[in-house]
């Protein structure tokens, strides 16, 4: 005889007190096979519930005092999250952080970014005024010049700087004293779309994330997908090696969009990136390296069982987790916003076969105006991450989203 798995704790973690704590112990009952019912937990920002292998959790939450969430999240007890202990799942109830508002200056026009902030400076005359909120904390700030010709931008990279819980005036920087940018004429793309077949855009990207601070584009440009095979693609600028400073790294990204014709209806956006770390010099500067996008999101079957939207998983690229989000107007109370969030890891993925996910409204206590209204105009998004790592290194970040305005019944 088999016997189940031991239960071990999972702790729920939320930053604002959820009304609805509910979650589910397996995937699908061996004798009805149905999916497993769910359990209520009482609500609190923390919470401890016991499960045995793949487990999924439901809170309903009110972000604000017009919008409310439904956050679903579907993992496994073997993950081991980067960032959190093993055992522990944060929802998506967490209060929105109250950013302080700093003030500063460039000595010539350009771009200001600071955690993960960025703001284009103001006015015509030197000094070039900007203002970013920006969690407390000790960053670096990245700033790049907005030259008409973008051969003679530079970056400045400057650490050490302070942002205060009051916020306020951190100083003005001299982008003149960054590092010059460097053209990359040579990179290409393995796989790009024939411009003959798809109405898809690429653009390049050169971006800079340094230790403290999400990434900064300091240069794009759009990708000639008319171009000859053996002429120039695209030509974006970035930074030698030696300006990058320890901490940080330099990434090129590819970014495929394809937006909606006017007359679709629905309008559906896809989009598909991936990001590599770039040194000037490599294989991937010389044009000696080709880059392929990932594979994009196809179009999903979504249905209803009964007045639950659900969505038959389309073919997905590679992917680390998957994110299912809808969002509209509530059912009877048309002043308030509804969201619905699925999250799924990909060990949930491969543990289980799960093909068909459902935004589920069933739950016991769900309250009739947490519901969306399916009749008026709402949207509804699938997007994927994947990470690729050796060595633990990061080699690759690759992203698709799929998105679709559904307009309303008539």
């Amino acid at each position: 005889m088999i016997q189940d798995p031991p239960a071990k704790p999972v702790h729920i973690k939320s930053g604002i007190v959820p009304k609805l704590i509910a979650y589910r112990d397996g995937f699908v009952d061996a004798t009805s096979l149905q999916p497993v019912a769910w359990k209520i937990a009482t609500p609190a920002l923390s919470t401890d519930i016991m499960v045995r292998g793949s487990y999924s959790v439901a809170v309903v939450c009110q972000l604000d005092a017009n919008t409310v969430l439904t956050w679903q999240g579907f993992h496994t007890l073997d993950e081991t999250p980067e960032d959190k202990q093993p055992g522990t799942v944060e929802t998506g109830c967490q209060l929105p952080p109250t950013l302080p508002v700093v003030t500063g200056a460039l000595t010539q026009s350009g771009r200001v970014h600071i955690g993960d902030a960025d703001a284009q400076t103001t006015g015509a005359t030197n000094p070039f005024p900007f203002t970013l909120q920006v969690a407390m904390g000790t960053y670096e700030l990245v700033a790049t010049t907005a030259n008409a010709d973008p051969s003679t931008n530079k970056t400045l990279i400057q650490g050490d700087i302070m942002v205060p819980a009051a916020g306020g005036a951190i100083g003005t920087f001299d982008v003149a004293n960054g590092a010059a940018h460097m053209p990359i004429t040579a990179l290409a793309l393995s796989n790009p779309p024939d411009p003959e077949k798809s109405t898809e855009k690429i653009t390049a990207s050169i971006e800079v994330a340094t230790k403290s601070n999400t990434a900064a584009t300091i240069s794009s440009a759009e990708y000639d997908l008319t171009a000859e095979k053996d002429e120039t693609k695209v030509t974006v600028y970035a930074l030698a090696k030696a300006a990058i400073p320890a901490g940080a790294t330099q990434f090129v990204t590819f970014t495929g969009r394809k937006l909606p014709k006017d007359a679709m209806v629905p309008q559906i956006t896809t989009t598909r990136s991936i990001s590599k770390p770039l040194t000037v010099g490599d294989d991937t500067s010389t044009g000696k390296a080709l880059t392929g996008l990932p594979g994009g999101i196809t179009i999903p079957a979504w249905g209803m069982d009964k007045t639950r939207l659900t969505v038959a998983l389309p073919s997905l690229p590679a992917l680390d987790d998957l994110t299912l989000e809808a969002r509209g107007k509530a059912a009877g109370a048309p002043a308030t916003s509804v969201r619905y969030m699925i999250n799924i890891t990909a060990d949930y993925l491969n543990a289980t076969t799960l093909a068909r996910p459902v935004f589920d409204t069933d739950i016991t206590g769900f309250d009739p105006t947490w519901k969306i209204d399916f009749n008026q105009a709402y949207s509804r998004t699938i997007t994927s991450q994947h990470d690729t790592v050796s060595m633990g290194k990061l080699v690759s970040h690759e992203s698709a989203q799929f998105d679709e305005q559904v307009p309303a019944a008539h």
